[in-house]
């Protein structure tokens, strides 16, 4: 699997993915509309049930989850 850049395609509504943050990969919800070019923090991703808060640009690449062995 390759990462998929934001710029390029979202993840489906309700997709669980991994996202780049700017410290950590985390598994993340896809839960609003394409919040890109909002200014000030959106709430495009949920981690473990709560909103993400990190600036539209700050997450720049999403990947599948991987299937389980």
């Amino acid at each position: 699997m390759t990462w998929i850049s934001v710029s390029l395609a979202l993840p489906a509504m309700g997709e669980r993915v991994l996202i780049s943050t700017p410290r950590r990969i985390e598994i993340a919800t896809r839960t609003s509309p394409d919040a890109r070019q909002l200014e000030g923090p959106a709430f495009l991703w949920e981690i473990e049930g709560e909103p993400a808060h990190y600036e539209p640009r700050a997450i720049t690449h999403w990947m599948p989850l991987p299937s389980r062995p």
